[in-house]
């Protein structure tokens, strides 16, 4: 691993270039000349991959990852979200958005940590919607008669189907049971205690992501449960989905937290 060599010279050459995603080529060969040429490198690091396919025609997928290069401990991370929707054969609509930077993932800009109220309002947000997360997993923890099948029987829209065939089979009913209790209780420790707040946030936007998409309020969609309120496309979920991403965009939990302290290990 010699930062000096010559493959390590032409690491950033197609890096995060167009040569990533070889649709957008004339000729997809061309891909080759990234991933095909050899970097003799070490890399330790989190790889996250997922993908799901919620109806026939779209297809959603996404990446996250963060890592060391060990040779010269450069830090870099990234996250990828990508949409592939296909109507008829032959045709298909591509989007794809990617977020990387190189340096640490926990960066906070400095503006707005030298702005107090800035700075401990998102350290308010972020404690608010940790103790709604844990104070929901553990409601659920405590009551041995909950469980989700109320609410995806009550599911609508694109997610309805998965929903039947989670209530219908025990086996899926129970370990969803368990994502929801023990996933609310952990991101709720993470957001409060600032325990891989970036995760945490990360996390939870998926939790509520799903229960929106689950039951979402569109027009002329009706639901069993009553609502709180009178909702059109945005509803809490939403909101508080949007309040998550926020907080993943700006971490705080390297000033005040215990992601400080590991931070000042991984330094030492």
């Amino acid at each position: 691993d010699n930062p000096y060599q010559r493959s390590f010279a032409n690491y950033q050459r197609y890096k995060g270039s167009i040569f990533e995603d070889t649709f957008y080529l004339e000729d997809p060969i061309y891909g080759f000349l990234y991933t095909g040429q050899a970097q003799p490198q070490s890399e330790k690091g989190v790889y996250v991959n997922s993908r799901y396919q919620p109806h026939r025609a779209l297809v959603l997928s996404g990446d996250f990852d963060t890592w060391t290069r060990v040779a010269d401990q450069a830090r870099y991370f990234r996250t990828v979200m990508r949409a592939q929707y296909r109507p008829v054969f032959n045709m298909r609509f591509s989007i794809r958005h990617k977020w990387q930077k190189r340096g640490s993932m926990n960066t906070l800009d400095p503006s707005i940590k030298s702005n107090q109220y800035q700075f401990y309002g998102l350290v308010t947000l972020r404690f608010l919607i940790g103790w709604h997360f844990l104070y929901e997993g553990i409601a659920k923890l405590l009551n041995p008669y909950w469980s989700s099948a109320a609410y995806l029987l009550d599911s609508k829209w694109i997610f309805s189907g998965l929903a039947e065939t989670i209530v219908s089979n025990p086996t899926l009913l129970t370990f969803s049971d368990y994502i929801n209790m023990w996933g609310l209780t952990l991101v709720g420790i993470s957001l409060i205690f600032g325990l891989f707040s970036r995760y945490g946030a990360l996390v939870g936007m998926g939790f509520i992501m799903m229960y929106y998409l689950f039951a979402p309020p569109l027009v002329g969609l009706e639901y069993g449960k009553p609502n709180e309120g009178s909702y059109i496309v945005v509803n809490k979920n939403l909101i508080e989905a949007c309040a998550l991403w926020v907080l993943y965009v700006f971490p705080t939990s390297q000033y005040i937290g215990i992601d400080r302290f590991i931070n000042n290990e991984t330094k030492n």
